[in-house]
């Protein structure tokens, strides 16, 4: 059988249709996407509510023939593929993404239908005989025939045209027969109604007088690294974006340079509508040098396709989200049931409301939320499976601010029952969640052959739209995809302030009713979060720029929300001290002992006044070595030891110059010096995505507190010096002691 779709038919069924859809097609399940499928002779047509007679059509012919499997094409993925291609081709000349391989004689075209290593190739026909369509002729395996010995059946195609006009008549009629509730969901009529008001029909040099001085600005920033875009909905991010993606294509080109864009966003629907409005504003023949990809599109392209018996829980990042949180709530209210009691009595009074809130109440949907979260991006990134030893692996795991507030083993082995029941339901049901999709990708791209495959099919620039919506691990993959792997990435980012990716799934803001305070306990710390040793954050200019290099190598993280520390509003107009200094030692002791001497040093009267040094350990456990040291030479250093949060209340009344404390207690705090040490064994080889954002979240913090001068001090028992210091070391942002 042939089948014919036409370009509004073929995205409502990729928008809506699972999978399994695509293996039949059925026409009764389509209707209520708005799309009737007519079977006339041994064509199959399939017409939306919103086609008219002269609509583009996407023909795709019967491969039997040619000893072909029709199961090879009928399939979600390859058919979002065929439907980009075809979108592309209704703005000719014809380009597509350079993975895909295409080659191009006329109007004909071969391109890969499935990602690379598939060896399968469609050979394609844009505009036959005149007309606005697009042929699917010849599916291939290996085999590429030359298109210029290509022999289109003209016949054949005839055929199916002929039959066009009963088929749409027919689909008509059942369409009018449809009772109203086939309207399509909300959130499609949302899409398309949101997105037609980005390019409003206007084109890029029309755009140009209307922008406004601040959109304007960033149109014609010069790139030297990562460049957030802040704005609440309606400011006109997204068209930014779009402007300035073709801008940088069109400005390479004036200076003889061909580079290569990708726009990632969060879901197909908004990859398509994106792509759209691309070559809407586009008038310089950009668009063909920008890829529009979802993020988990990009980890599907680059991961091996799953094992026969497994399948995806979700098509994208947004549709994968939402069905975890159906999983979770359904699994919660059962766990509730069976298990729960034993676990109750160990738990915070605050804990234990959310896990007894009322089912779809805003305190039940947000405990979810953080359920959901903990799974992603904490025990999926740590790589944490249900067995013997998870209950230890992740007993003993460090927590840090971002993370869900679990305050007893207790809470945290309730989380370790749900986390487990979670990995059992998708084993049994055949699935494998997005979440580990991405832990997975992340460890793919983590590695020292991405690093040499990216120089020639990484990408110049990346753009982000809706960078709110994508977690914690998500975010660290981004950076991976640019191609210059000695540089900053050149990436542009938009976000809303406003919202959240819990807003968006569960409706409802954050409270702090299960996720822990940044700066602890208000109630216990009184106004302990307006204790500061200086009174705003500043920072010499050699600070700064060693706190930058860390954000701009990962910088989509958002490392500064962490700790609500903002960069772009940080005062540099202090001179310049001395670089930041890295030291190194044989064993944490050693580390220890040359710390607390160099502690002295450093408080002593500079120009008859005292400075105030803080000595920030990283890893918490270090405070047990350093605390013998002290105590061994209390003669000679004696400083004043943060062993909780309440301690930080004592600054206040202090005389002492020297703090000791792990990092998590000096949030909000400021210091002349800051002494960084302890920090945790660095692991050789890729990070999980939980480590690699705690170790940079740690050490951003640190650092962070000190006005003047940074020093840095490692040992090489536990790893030696991390990359992210060493690349500080190659940027000189940072000074190795010789």
């Amino acid at each position: 059988m042939d089948y014919v779709f036409t370009l509004t038919s073929l995205h409502a069924c990729l928008l809506q249709g699972g999978a399994e859809w695509f293996t039949e097609m059925d026409g009764e399940r389509c209707r209520a996407w708005r799309v009737t499928r007519v079977d006339v002779d041994d064509y199959a047509y399939f017409v939306h509510a919103a086609d008219t007679l002269d609509s583009p059509r996407i023909i795709v012919f019967d491969q039997t023939s040619d000893g072909i499997d029709n199961a090879l094409w009928m399939n979600k993925a390859v058919l979002k593929r065929m439907h980009l291609a075809a979108v592309a081709a209704t703005r000719p000349p014809l380009k597509l993404d350079r993975r895909w391989s295409s080659y191009q004689y006329k109007n004909l075209f071969a391109f890969y239908a499935t990602k690379r290593g598939g060896g399968v190739r469609w050979t394609a026909e844009n505009r036959p005989q005149g007309t606005h369509d697009l042929v699917y002729w010849q599916l291939t395996r290996e085999h590429v025939m030359p298109l210029e010995r290509f022999r289109p059946d003209y016949a054949a195609y005839f055929d199916v045209v002929d039959q066009w006009e009963a088929a749409f008549a027919e689909a008509s009629r059942r369409a009018d027969e449809e009772p109203e509730a086939a309207e399509p969901s909300t959130s499609v009529v949302a899409l398309d109604e949101t997105f037609a008001e980005v390019a409003r029909g206007r084109g890029y040099s029309a755009w140009l007088p209307l922008l406004t001085p601040e959109q304007r600005r960033f149109l014609l920033l010069e790139p030297d690294g990562p460049i957030k875009l802040r704005g609440p909905a309606g400011t006109g991010k997204t068209l930014c974006l779009v402007l300035k993606a073709i801008h940088e294509v069109k400005e390479a080109r004036r200076r003889g340079e061909d580079i290569s864009v990708l726009f990632l966003t969060h879901s197909w629907a908004m990859a398509q509508q994106i792509d759209e409005a691309l070559r809407d504003v586009d008038e310089f023949d950009c668009a063909g040098s920008i890829t529009v990809w979802p993020l988990f599109g990009m980890a599907q392209e680059y991961l091996p396709p799953p094992p026969p018996g497994l399948s995806l829980l979700g098509e994208d990042s947004r549709t994968g989200m939402l069905e975890q949180l159906r999983r979770v709530d359904d699994l919660l209210s059962e766990v509730i049931e069976e298990a729960w009691p034993a676990f109750r009595a160990g738990c915070r009074e605050e804990f234990v409301r959310a896990v007894e809130s009322e089912p779809g109440s805003d305190d039940r949907r947000l405990f979810e939320w953080e359920l959901l979260n903990e799974f992603a991006c904490v025990l999926n990134a740590e790589k944490i499976k249900p067995g013997i030893n998870a209950d230890r692996e992740y007993l003993d795991l460090p927590r840090s601010p971002w993370m869900m507030s679990l305050d007893s083993d207790r809470e945290k082995r309730f989380v370790l029952h749900l986390y487990a029941r979670y990995i059992q339901g998708l084993e049994r049901d055949g699935l494998i969640s997005n979440d580990q999709i991405m832990s997975d990708f992340f460890l793919a791209v983590d590695t020292w052959r991405w690093n040499y495959e990216r120089k020639t099919q990484g990408y110049d620039r990346i753009f982000v739209d809706e960078l709110h919506l994508f977690n914690g691990q998500e975010r660290l993959v981004l950076q991976y995809f640019y191609r210059h792997v000695d540089q900053y990435p050149i990436m542009y980012v938009a976000l809303d302030p406003r919202q959240s990716p819990q807003m968006t799934y569960v409706g409802v803001p954050a409270n702090g009713l299960v996720r822990g305070d940044t700066n602890g306990d208000a109630k216990s710390l009184g106004t302990s979060q307006l204790v500061s040793l200086t009174r705003v954050h500043r920072f010499s200019p050699d600070v700064l720029a060693l706190l930058r290099h860390i954000n701009h190598s990962y910088p989509a993280v958002s490392l500064d929300e962490d700790w609500e520390l903002d960069l772009d509003a940080v005062d540099s107009s202090r001179p310049s001290r001395a670089v930041p200094t890295v030291y190194r030692h044989s064993t944490r002791y050693d580390e220890a002992l040359a710390v607390l001497r160099r502690c002295r040093q450093a408080a002593e009267n500079k120009g008859g006044k005292s400075r105030r040094v803080a000595v920030v350990l990283v890893d918490p456990d270090a405070l047990t070595v350093y605390e013998e040291i002290v105590f061994d030479h209390a003669d000679s250093v004696r400083p004043q030891i943060l062993r909780a949060r309440d301690d930080v209340v004592g600054l206040r009344y202090a005389q002492k110059t020297i703090v000791l404390s792990p990092v998590e207690y000096v949030a909000g705090l400021q210091f002349d010096v800051v002494i960084v040490a302890g920090l945790r064994p660095v692991r050789r080889g890729p990070w999980s995505t939980n480590r690699l954002r705690q170790m940079l979240s740690m050490l951003y913090l640190a650092i962070s507190r000190a006005t003047d001068e940074v020093e840095i001090h490692v040992n090489l028992a536990s790893g030696g010096i991390p990359d992210i210091l060493a690349s500080a070391i190659e940027a000189n942002k940072l000074v190795l002691d010789a």
